[in-house]
Formats: structure tokens, C-alpha cells, sequence
């Protein structure tokens, strides 16, 4: 059975929070919060509220929710310290149009993967900028593409462009007998055939630069 949670009233709310579409345990409440996205406040059962971090999108969190308050109000003093206490994320001093145009510069990169566990792949530097961008977009100013379509459209135009650097450099064969695709090599030898050995070629290319660590927060679907 369900419990609902106690609302809170209008001169119950902490400066900057308004009301958000409720659960089917009670009210919810909101606040964007710049470059940081926008922090939640979900009724639970028991008569509890909780709050999490999040995109424009309730379901797509952007921290685990933090639980056990017995008022709207608690749940959003905890919210407003805690989040006013995290740490910059790696790109969020770029501007939007900064930071979709590193995107379509790192969709086209090729990702040589993660050799050791100090280094960061390629891929995790992209999600984390993806993930920016969507807390960018829950500006309530923001003007520009929706992150979703942008990305899709990005990969889209860049699909195949390792592939196609692949087919025309005379190193082919030495880029697939490195990490990951060493165990993949004899599968695509048909497809990629070992070239004919060029004379005063240039060594073969190596991984990419180090990337300092991160810790990207990971999209979490919530219920």
C-alpha cells in the first residue's frame, strides 16, 4: 500500500525551489543549479523525501538520491550544501558552443582504448562531455540543440572515420596487431590486408596522448 509523503507548502520552500510534477507518493520540487544540472526533490514512501541530481529529464540522474528526510524543506538544505560543496566537473567552464564543438572533435578521434588503469580512455572523456552538455541544457537560457539529437547526429557525420584513415595508411596491418584489436586481428586481415613494405616509411603511429584521470558521473536511470 501506498504511504504518501506530507507536502510541503509554498512558504515551506527554500529560495530558488519550485514545484516539480509529482510521484505517486507525493509532491516534488525543483532548482537548476548552474553547471551541476537540476537537483530534485522526490516524496518516498513512509513519508519520506529524497534528492538527486539530474538532466532536463527526471529519469536520468546524475547522482544516487539521498535518502531518509522527513520533510521537503531537510531534503532541499542537504541539496543546496551538498551540491554548493562538489568539485568543478572537467568541462564545465565551457560555454555550449565550446563544448559541442570538442565533441565533433572527439567523435572523430580514434580511441586506441585503455591500456593501464591510471589512464582514461577516449570514451570516457567523451560521456563525461556529453554528460556536461546535457547539464548545460538545463538552463532554463539555454538555446541550441537538444544533447540527445546533437550526439546522434555527430556520430552519425563521423561514423566509418577511423575506418577510412585505416584503409589508406600503410600501417594498417601494425594498427591491428595493437590493444584491443590484437585479438581481432586474423578476423579482419581479410578486410584489411597487409600492405607491401614502403620504403623510409614513418614509424607507426602511437596511442594517444595521457588524459588526466576522471571520474565521470555516469547517467544512473532511475525509477
Amino acid at each position: 500500500m501506498t504511504t504518501p509523503a506530507r507536502p510541503a507548502t509554498d512558504d515551506d520552500l527554500e529560495p530558488g525551489w519550485s514545484r516539480d510534477d509529482p510521484n505517486p507518493y507525493g509532491p516534488g520540487y525543483q532548482r537548476h543549479v548552474p553547471g551541476k544540472g537540476i537537483v530534485r526533490v522526490v516524496a518516498r514512501s513512509g513519508y519520506e523525501y529524497a534528492w538527486y541530481l539530474s538532466t532536463t529529464s527526471r529519469s536520468e540522474g546524475l547522482s544516487w538520491p539521498q535518502e531518509g528526510f522527513p520533510h521537503p524543506r531537510d531534503a532541499m538544505r542537504d541539496a543546496d550544501h551538498q551540491v554548493a560543496r562538489m568539485p568543478l566537473r572537467m568541462f564545465e567552464r565551457l560555454t555550449p558552443g565550446e563544448a559541442q564543438e570538442l565533441y565533433r572533435r572527439l567523435a572523430r578521434a580514434y580511441d586506441w582504448g585503455r591500456y593501464r588503469p591510471e589512464e582514461t580512455s577516449l570514451a570516457q572523456v567523451r560521456g563525461e562531455l556529453l554528460e556536461q552538455m546535457k547539464i548545460q541544457a538545463t538552463d532554463p537560457s539555454y538555446y541550441g540543440p537538444d544533447p540527445h539529437e546533437f550526439h546522434h547526429a555527430v556520430r552519425a557525420a563521423s561514423s566509418g572515420a577511423a575506418e577510412q584513415a585505416m584503409r589508406t595508411s600503410p600501417h594498417k596491418a601494425s594498427w591491428l596487431a595493437m590493444p584491443p584489436y590484437g585479438s581481432r586481428a586474423a578476423a579482419a586481415a581479410a578486410e584489411y590486408p597487409e600492405p607491401p613494405v614502403v620504403s623510409g616509411a614513418a614509424p607507426r603511429p602511437r596511442a594517444g596522448s595521457r588524459l588526466s584521470a576522471v571520474q565521470p558521473g555516469h547517467l544512473r536511470k532511475l525509477p
